[in-house]
């Protein structure tokens, strides 16, 4: 039985860290992945149940959530090599109230304007921003709004797809709530 059930639990840690890999990722079959994963999952705890009774049942769902907190960092430094430096959740350990001291603040600025740049050239991109008045250099401003508005998981697809852009911009101009941005923005995608 021991032995059963910690084949039963790093199946179950496995499932969980697949899971939240993909939460990571952007892959165009993701949703299938994530409903496959989820089916999966749902399986395991119904085993759990079966097999060890509604006691170690409960355990695997509490250990479930216990699994993908700690996978969670592994989970981003994987998703990183995977897909390069961009991944839909911010890391999880940096906390985005900490303190940056002034050289970390130019550092993180720099590489946020490295990677913002080739963004910025591009020819649908630079369209609208002229389009609304703009230059290169307000894209930053931009990307900086979703992220404060609690969308960094989107703010990179959003910036770097013109039709996206237009509208972010056009409800800036509108001076809609940023609730509203933030929900229209999601609803769109």
């Amino acid at each position: 039985m021991t032995g059963g059930l910690i084949l039963y639990h790093a199946g179950l840690l496995t499932t969980v860290f697949l899971l939240v890999l993909n939460g990571h990722l952007r892959r165009p079959n993701k949703t299938t992945i994530d409903m496959a994963l989820g089916v999966l999952c749902f399986v395991l705890w119904s085993a759990g149940f079966i097999l060890f009774g509604w006691k170690l049942g409960i355990l695997a769902l509490l250990a479930s959530a216990v699994y993908a907190v700690i996978s969670k960092p592994v989970a981003v430094s994987v998703a990183w090599r995977i897909a390069g430096s961009w991944t839909t959740f911010k890391p999880p350990l940096i906390s985005s109230s900490k303190e940056l001291s002034a050289e970390a603040m130019r550092a993180h600025h720099n590489e946020t304007a490295r990677r913002l740049d080739p963004i910025a050239q591009r020819p649908g991109i630079t369209k609208i921003l002229s389009k609304n008045g703009m230059k290169a250099e307000t894209l930053r401003e931009q990307f900086q709004f979703l992220l404060d508005i609690g969308l960094g998981a989107v703010a990179r697809d959003v910036i770097s797809n013109g039709k996206n852009l237009d509208r972010l911009l056009e409800m800036r101009q509108r001076q809609l709530p940023p609730e509203k941005i933030a929900a229209r923005l999601m609803r769109w995608r």
